[in-house]
Formats: C-alpha cells, sequence, structure tokens
C-alpha cells in the first residue's frame, strides 16, 4: 500500500488523447523523471490486476474494502493491495502501540511500478515498508477499516 507519490496536479490528463488499447477510455498517465510514461486505464488496468495479480485476504470484509480503493486509483503507483505476510522478509519490531505491534520489512516484490498494456506484464520493485501488525484481527471492524481508508 502506498502513500499517493503524485499529487493530482502531476497526474496527466492525457494530453495526447492515447486511448486504452482494450476498451477505448482515455489513459490517465504520469511522467516519471521526465522521460517515462505510464499509461492508467481506469477500467481495464485495475480489472486486470485484480483478476490476476492480486492475493486477497479471505475476509470478504477486507476485500471488498479494498476493491472499492482500486476502483479509484488514478494511477499504478496508488494502487491499493493485500499483502501476505510470506511476502515480507527481515522483519524487524520498532514500536508496539494498544492493539498493534509496528514492524519495517522488505516487501520482496513491492509496489508495482510499471506495466505494459501490450502483454499485460506489470513490473515491481523491492521496497522497505512499515507494518502495522494488528492484535486479535479475525473481526475486523468499520472503524479500522475507516481509519486505513484516511490513509493517503
Amino acid at each position: 500500500m502506498n502513500s499517493e507519490l503524485f499529487r493530482d496536479d502531476e497526474i496527466n490528463n492525457n494530453p495526447n488523447k492515447e486511448p486504452c488499447l482494450k476498451c477505448g477510455n482515455l489513459y490517465s498517465y504520469v511522467e516519471v523523471d521526465n522521460f517515462v510514461t505510464i499509461h492508467w486505464c481506469m477500467k481495464c488496468s485495475v480489472k486486470y490486476v485484480q483478476d490476476n495479480i492480486c492475493s486477497w485476504s479471505g475476509n470478504e470484509k477486507i476485500d471488498n474494502f479494498i476493491k472499492k480503493r482500486q476502483e479509484k486509483v488514478k494511477v499504478l503507483f496508488d494502487f491499493f493491495e493485500w499483502i501476505p505476510y510470506e511476502k515480507f522478509e527481515d522483519i524487524k519490531q520498532i514500536g508496539r502501540g494498544g492493539f498493534a505491534t509496528i514492524c519495517y520489512a522488505v516487501w520482496k516484490n513491492g509496489i508495482l511500478r510499471d506495466y505494459d498494456e501490450n502483454d499485460n506484464s506489470f513490473y515491481r520493485y523491492e521496497e522497505v515498508v512499515v507494518l502495522k501488525i494488528l492484535d486479535n484481527s479475525k473481526d475486523i471492524t468499520d472503524d479500522f477499516l475507516n481509519e486505513v481508508n484516511r490513509i493517503k
């Protein structure tokens, strides 16, 4: 899960009017380092990632929450996803609160960074992340999901 790497004013509304190869809707895209353009179709790209790339928690409430967040993503870098615990390594505790343990870890696969629509290839890069590991997290409350939803 990623904080917004780009402000709305950095997300271009496709000045070249390039359409998605599948549905014809216009892409949103971001230029990275003044030369790389990452295309993102809010309809086709999200659907493809949900169906082929995402892992799911198995908890209907959590999975539906994640899907709703994903459907609002304007660019690939902000894609919100469930990451199974086994995808992390070098986990180190850095704090403890009332109902959670805070750790940092290396996310082996890392955040989605690049997408080639022609062959549906996604590229990920290893990333250091902060984890909030919940005690007794079997019963996720709406209050908790509301807290997560406020995270940018």
